[in-house]
């Protein structure tokens, strides 16, 4: 393992190494902005490599891979629709 390796913390995305929001009877959590931020920053994860990713990361990659719309794990592409 090198000096440069992330570790995998299941509380934030392994990407953005934000913490993850949850909505709960319509209250926010995890997220200082509002609701739109607490929508970001939900767990998606990748059940094919493991990593927790938010949805804002999954949907800037599918983004970036002309798959605008969708939700893909940035590490290994799995689809997490």
């Amino acid at each position: 393992m090198g000096i440069f390796d992330k570790k995998i913390d299941p509380d934030r995305c392994y990407y953005c190494r934000k913490p993850f929001s949850t909505l709960q009877g319509g209250f926010t959590f995890g997220a200082d902005a509002g609701f739109g931020d607490s929508i970001l920053h939900m767990q998606k994860g990748c059940d094919a490599c493991g990593k927790p990713v938010c949805f804002d990361c999954a949907a800037a990659a599918a983004d970036k891979r002309g798959m605008n719309g969708q939700c893909i794990c940035p590490s290994c592409g799995a689809n997490l629709d």
